[in-house]
Formats: structure tokens, C-alpha cells, sequence
């Protein structure tokens, strides 16, 4: 009788299961979909609380990611346990009492969900005293939570990673529909923000700036005591600086060009130890589309002054090739300067059979 019963359970949790992927799935965030499996196995188990754990590669730990409780809202972990460490050993893909897990000493159950030999994370119950389960049901469960969180996993991963190509298309077409750098900058910035809110981020530049518009530009001094951005600036490589002191970890990204490193992206992760592989390559894809901005409005700028250039010599030695009286040529030469170097005085000295002519602006 128990056993139909507990096949019944399963049964059930399948079948809820595909309903929640069936709906509309792109109208739930990841942690909506674990929250719903959650109260799914939290309802058919009788638990009083049941709490999901992930590996955080900032914080190289578990920690919480959805949770289910009677009442009010769970407790988070004060300590952050070992993604590294194997809790569940033997045939049982579960542990009783998980007294042995840092921080789950409230725990009476813990079940290890894993997927092609890759965790998945931990589901951590706080049960009622008279809710029992079979090794059987336990076994099961874990195979049907690990196949639920790996769909929708691949699901919202997939998802964002179409966001992020959205917003690199976004940087790309204002890069090359404008010579405006702080268009530009100011872009790159407002994505990092909206796809990492809790970081902070500063554009250190190798030239003179004008403050950019208000965007969180530094001087990237060479005789800085930072030697981790220079590092980064010299050699054209991302570089990273941990501090297990402040709890963070800073990455310096270098902003590249064609033609050269026009400065340093630095991005600080407040409680973090490490940055995750895929936010490294989306930071520093951002990182090159800054360099490429700056290197454009660089070079941008440089003709701009060589066809002034250009337009003064060809003004000059037209006016100089034309008849004009000495008085006029000089003139016009004092006039040519001022405009085009921004001169205060400008004077000839003539010296001609024992007599000194003198042309110029008012001194």
C-alpha cells in the first residue's frame, strides 16, 4: 500500500513538473521556476521547509537560491559549505541528517541533484516529524528535480545569452552611428550596470579626458601605485586582484584598440572571490567595443586637424602666391596664425637697407 502510494507521489511530481514547463515559460525568472518546484515537493513531502542550494563561484560556496517555508521566509546560511566536497556517497543520491554540511545542522534531509556527472545543487528539507519517505522515493526525486532544474537552466541560460547578444548589438549600432565617445562610454557603462547592478565601475584612461559627461572616468596615472591596472594596461590582458581582507574582487580589463591599449576597465565585485568565466568574456567583449570608441574618436579627431591643416596650407599659399603689397601679405599672415593657433600677439621683423619695419597685432 505504501509502495502505490509513493508512486503515486512521483507520478505527481512529474506531471507538475511538466506542467510548469509547458506554460510559458519565458514569463517566469529562473528563481520564480525553482520556487515553484520547491512548493511542489514541499506540498507532496509534508515539509515545513525546503531551501535550494547552488555553487556560487563568486563566494566558491553553496548558497540559497530559492526556498519554501512555512510561515516566514528561511534563514540564510551564515556559512557558505564546499561546492568542492562530496556530502552524498554510495547508491543514495540523498543524506539523513546532513550534520556532517556546514550549516545545514536544521536540516533532517538532503537530496543531491547532478546531471551528466555535473552538481546541480543541494534541495535541504526541514521536515514534519511524521513525514516519511522511502530510499526509493528519495532516489527518484532526485533524478526528476535534477532533470527539472537542468531544463530550465539551459532554458534561462540560453535566455540571457540571447539578452547579452541584444545588448552588445545595442553597443555595436550606437558605435557605429556616432563619433560621440560619451555616447559610446556611456552605453558600455549602462549595460554593465544593468547586467551586474551590484558592481562597480570606473573608466581609467591613458589620455587627457574632459569628464566624459559625468561617467566614473579616472586618470590612469603611470606612476600609480596601482600596479595591477598598469599591468593590465602594459600588457593588454585582463588581470584580477583579490582581496580576502575587503571581500572582493577587482578585474581590470584593458580597453584595445587597433592600434593600442587606450585604458583600463575596472570592475570591483563587492563579496566575491572569484569572477565566473562567462562574465569575464561578456565584460571584456564591452571592454574592446570601449577601446575601439576611444580609438575611433582618436583617430576621428586627428584628421580633423590634419584637413585644418591641410586647409590652412592650401589658404596660405594661395593668398601668398596672389599680388598683394607686403602690409597685406603680412596681415593676412598675422590673421591666419591667430585663428589657427589661438595666438595673443603675433609680429614681423623686417630689416631692410639700415631700417627696421615692424608688423604685427598691437603688442
Amino acid at each position: 500500500m505504501e509502495e502505490i502510494f509513493e508512486r503515486e507521489i512521483l507520478l505527481e511530481v512529474k506531471m507538475r513538473f511538466f506542467d510548469l514547463l509547458r506554460t510559458d515559460i519565458q514569463s517566469f525568472s529562473y528563481s520564480e521556476l525553482l520556487s515553484e518546484m520547491l512548493l511542489t515537493l514541499q506540498s507532496l513531502l509534508k515539509a515545513k521547509e525546503v531551501d535550494f542550494f547552488i555553487c556560487d563561484e563568486r563566494k566558491q560556496g553553496f548558497t540559497r537560491a530559492a526556498t519554501r517555508k512555512n510561515g516566514s521566509e528561511g534563514r540564510h546560511l551564515q556559512t557558505h559549505p564546499n561546492c568542492d566536497a562530496k556530502y552524498v556517497s554510495g547508491e543514495h543520491s540523498f543524506i539523513r541528517k546532513p550534520h556532517i554540511i556546514p550549516g545545514f545542522e536544521k536540516y533532517e534531509l538532503v537530496i543531491e541533484l547532478a546531471g551528466d556527472g555535473e552538481p546541480l545543487g543541494l534541495l535541504a528539507f526541514e521536515m514534519n516529524s511524521d513525514s516519511l519517505a522511502s530510499d526509493w522515493l528519495l532516489n527518484m526525486i532526485s533524478q526528476e528535480a535534477a532533470s527539472y532544474v537542468k531544463k530550465i537552466r539551459s532554458f534561462t541560460s540560453m535566455m540571457a545569452e540571447e539578452k547579452r547578444y541584444k545588448q552588445l548589438f545595442r553597443v555595436t549600432e550606437k558605435f557605429h552611428s556616432t563619433m560621440d565617445m560619451d555616447a559610446v562610454l556611456g552605453e558600455i557603462i549602462a549595460i554593465l550596470q544593468e547586467v551586474y547592478p551590484s558592481f562597480t565601475y570606473y573608466l581609467l584612461l591613458s589620455h587627457d579626458h574632459k569628464g566624459y559627461g559625468g561617467l566614473p572616468v579616472k586618470d590612469l596615472e603611470y606612476d600609480s601605485e596601482n600596479l595591477t591596472a598598469m599591468q593590465s594596461y602594459v600588457s593588454g590582458q585582463i588581470q584580477f586582484e583579490d582581496s580576502l581582507t575587503e571581500k572582493n574582487s577587482i578585474m581590470y580589463a584593458p580597453l584595445k584598440g587597433k592600434q593600442g591599449v587606450y585604458g583600463v576597465l575596472q570592475v570591483i565585485a563587492p563579496d566575491a572571490l572569484v569572477f565566473p568565466h562567462n562574465e569575464v568574456e561578456f565584460i571584456k567583449l564591452l571592454a574592446n567595443t570601449a577601446g575601439s570608441a576611444l580609438e575611433n574618436a582618436k583617430l576621428y579627431e586627428q584628421s580633423r586637424r590634419l584637413i585644418a591643416d591641410l586647409q590652412l596650407i592650401n589658404e596660405t599659399s594661395h593668398q601668398l602666391n596672389s599680388s598683394l603689397r607686403l602690409a597685406d601679405t603680412m596681415n593676412f599672415i598675422c590673421g591666419q596664425i591667430i585663428k589657427s593657433f589661438n595666438a595673443q600677439e603675433v609680429g614681423f621683423i623686417h630689416w631692410q637697407a639700415l631700417k627696421l619695419w615692424l608688423k604685427g597685432v598691437p603688442f
